[in-house]
């Protein structure tokens, strides 16, 4: 069971992740993945899946790669494992949220989460979660339609 502190939560007021579209002609603009996986080969598929669907994707095998990565741009979207090796899920939320409160967080994961440790990560914003396996039309699926309007207000 993930027990993440109420401390973890993302500060009010933070604004809402939405698909990008332009003010004035509504088309789609891309929007910034981050894929954080010690798994180079779900990192690859990810990254196809969601630059097919025209965005941009960075990818971190590591928390010190993800932490780089946070320090020197800002991402719409983070898919993250909640079983990294190097660090526990609570951890890597809390330097997701000093450091990219922005970002909309997609947990992934092998392991099943019960339906009250679901509840209570997304009562603090987390956007969605996937679980592994996972075909490439729920990716698509949650970057399109999932998280808009998620994952911005942790209170």
């Amino acid at each position: 069971m993930i027990d993440l502190p109420p401390s973890l939560s993302r500060p009010k007021g933070t604004p809402r992740v939405n698909t990008k579209r332009h003010m004035k002609t509504g088309r789609h603009v891309s929007l910034s993945v981050l894929v954080i996986d010690d798994e180079a080969a779900l990192c690859a598929l990810l990254t196809k899946t969601i630059e097919k669907s025209g965005h941009s994707v960075d990818t971190a095998l590591s928390v010190d790669k993800c932490t780089a990565l946070l320090m020197k741009k800002r991402y719409d979207i983070a898919f993250l494992d909640i079983l990294m090796p190097d660090v526990d899920c609570a951890s890597m939320l809390k330097a997701f949220y000093r450091l990219s409160p922005q970002t909309a967080i997609v947990l992934m994961s092998d392991k099943y989460l019960n339906e009250y440790v679901m509840k209570d990560l997304l009562a603090r914003g987390i956007c969605a979660f996937v679980q592994k396996p996972f075909t490439v039309g729920i990716i698509k699926h949650i970057i399109e339609t999932s998280c808009r309007g998620k994952g911005r207000d942790r209170g």
